[in-house]
């Protein structure tokens, strides 16, 4: 999945998304094929349902990305997208 947002960075082919990828970022979540390089303490204090998804077992984290832990969740990256601006700018 390839577009103006992205610039390649997993060796799994995945496409790390140039808006909402942080180089200070500690967890790499990928939804389809788009890597987003975010803050766990932001996600985990903004959400209840990051802050569970990251204290389940490690075995949800794959290869590390860029050097950070990574986990692949099942939505998609448009809708990922969407709710990473949700928890990053709030409500505008």
């Amino acid at each position: 999945m390839a577009s103006d947002k992205c610039l390649t960075t997993g060796s799994d082919g995945s496409e790390r998304d140039s808006e909402l990828s942080f180089d200070d970022g500690n967890i790499v979540i990928v939804a389809e094929e788009v890597a987003f390089r975010v803050h766990k303490s932001l996600l985990s204090r903004n959400s209840i349902v990051f802050r569970d998804l990251f204290l389940a077992p490690q075995t949800l984290l794959v290869d590390p990305i860029d050097y950070c832990p990574s986990m692949r969740v099942s939505d998609t990256g448009f809708d990922l997208r969407e709710l990473l601006r949700l928890v990053y700018d709030g409500m505008e």
